[in-house]
């Protein structure tokens, strides 16, 4: 989780979605910077809103640029089981190592829910309500952070994936007899990530508009940089759906 109070940026790191390489890319330019799950890595935008209400009650929520990833839930869900099989997790309620990927779904994913929660739950703000945001989809990280970087003013930070899964193919005939209960369990995230995909320019045209507000509130800052670069996002402002917050 990273947030910088000059740029009025929040980045909200989810699970298995490259958060590791983003901050290691951006924790340079945050104000406040939690990169240790231990510590609130994965703060919901509601968590972020509670624990640090003083912020908020200086600048608003709303003048924020907050934006995050999102991945194909199938990809992501694969991605989740196959990095508990890791090291770390050996011995821990945590592991996977001796389950399938049903189990996973019907047990683990149960047992650990705020591991497992839909993506667009950390989205959303303390009251239930979506916030206006900006998500990246997965494939296209590289664009995506040269996107970020214009708006952070900062060269293209290098972007290997760290701290990556376990590489296990993923397995289509146990995710086949899953699909239709993942795809009611996850329905938002299909969505969210199908118009992330699906939408190209917006976020030059949110970082446009963000640097215009930041350079007419302070007309000191460094924010002229310009950037030929793309990017496929979805933003809630096009289409804000209810969030239904998932029970465990």
């Amino acid at each position: 989780m990273l947030i910088n109070i000059e740029k009025r940026t929040i980045y909200i790191a989810g699970l298995k979605t490259a958060s590791t390489t983003i901050e290691n890319g951006f924790r340079g330019e945050a104000d406040i910077r939690l990169t240790r799950s231990e510590h609130g890595k994965h703060m919901s935008l509601a968590e972020i809103e509670e624990n640090f209400a003083w912020l908020f009650n200086e600048i608003a929520l709303e003048d924020f640029f907050i934006w995050g990833i999102v991945r194909n839930p199938i990809s992501w869900l694969w991605s989740l089981y196959c990095s508990h099989k890791a090291k770390w997790a050996t011995g821990t309620d945590l592991s996977t190592n001796n389950i399938d990927f049903r189990q996973f779904y019907d047990e683990w994913r149960v047992k650990h829910a705020d591991q497992a929660q839909p993506q667009l739950s950390r989205f959303a703000r303390a009251s239930g309500k979506t916030a206006n945001c900006i998500l990246i989809p997965f494939e296209n990280l590289t664009a995506g952070m040269a996107g970020m970087a214009r708006l952070y003013d900062q060269p293209v930070p290098a972007h290997k994936i760290l701290n990556k899964s376990p590489d296990i193919p993923i397995r289509h005939d146990q995710i086949a007899p899953l699909m239709s209960r993942i795809c009611r369990d996850y329905d938002a995230d299909f969505e969210a990530h199908e118009e992330a995909s699906g939408n190209i320019d917006i976020l030059r045209q949110r970082i446009d508009r963000h640097i215009n507000v930041l350079r007419t509130s302070n007309p000191q800052m460094n924010t002229n940089k310009k950037s030929n670069s793309l990017i496929y996002i979805f933003t809630s402002a096009n289409k804000i759906r209810p969030f239904r917050r998932p029970t465990s």
